[in-house]
């Protein structure tokens, strides 16, 4: 566990630091500091596991030290020499409780039940993308029906290559068409398929990121039937999110 220990007595830190790596070899001290402003660029750099802290700081409270904290997203065992910070520890549901002196089989505990509750984080988060795995390939297998200016056509998701704004209507290119006139206007088609891997990139297209061919630098996207689409100057930013993280 990559750990960021934090504490205004350097003294302690120091005496923290050493027990650690003699008697908590599960434990990697990434950053040792002595200031709530120095956790920044640490916690930036190396995303820790855990935090070891002390929650007694000049002019600030517990409960807003336990606040920015939380948001590393991190587990935390609070350290300190009171027990007047035991309600806050509570809200905020840390891994661990230590009265200094520190006791290593309390530390051990500690750290203990902070590994299973970041393993316990790292099971639900495969879970999730498990399920949503499934659900997206169910999804872009099933058929939908699309509202043609006859009738209804069904095809999976996976078909859609890309759909283009005319009017008050859309056209929908497929791998197996390229003429399919739908009655939805492209706001409806977006609302439909975004949560299925479909991007906005300018007010007249919507198109299936999985069917991207080139991407040139000037803002045209080439998909795979051969056709240039346009992004727009303030969705250029979104789109390279999106396809960097496919």
């Amino acid at each position: 566990m990559q750990t960021l220990l934090v504490d205004v007595d350097n003294s302690f830190l120091y005496l923290l630091k050493e027990t650690i790596e003699k008697k908590c070899p599960q434990v990697e001290i990434v950053a040792v500091v002595n200031a709530l402003d120095d956790i920044i660029e640490p916690a930036k750099l190396y995303a820790p596991d855990l935090v070891i802290m002390d929650l007694q700081f000049p002019d600030t409270c517990a409960h807003q030290v336990l606040s920015n904290v939380a948001k590393l997203d991190a587990e935390l065992i609070i350290a300190t020499k009171n027990e007047c910070f035991v309600r806050e520890a509570v809200e905020f549901s840390v891994a661990g409780y230590l009265l200094k002196p520190i006791k290593i089989d309390e530390l051990n505990s500690a750290i203990q039940h902070a590994r299973k509750n970041l393993l316990a984080k790292e099971e639900n988060k495969k879970n999730k993308q498990l399920i949503q795995k499934m659900l997206t390939q169910m999804h872009h297998n099933e058929p939908i029906g699309i509202p043609t200016l006859d009738g209804f056509d069904f095809f999976p998701v996976d078909d859609i290559i890309r759909c283009e704004g005319m009017q008050r209507c859309t056209r929908i290119v497929t791998k197996a068409r390229s003429n399919i006139i739908s009655s939805y206007n492209l706001g409806e088609f977006r609302r439909l398929l975004e949560p299925y891997g479909f991007f906005s990139p300018h007010k007249s297209h919507l198109i299936n990121l999985s069917y991207i061919r080139h991407y040139k630098k000037e803002g045209i996207i080439i998909m795979i039937d051969g056709v240039g689409i346009p992004v727009s100057r303030n969705k250029k930013i979104d789109f390279v999110n999106q396809v960097t993280h496919l």
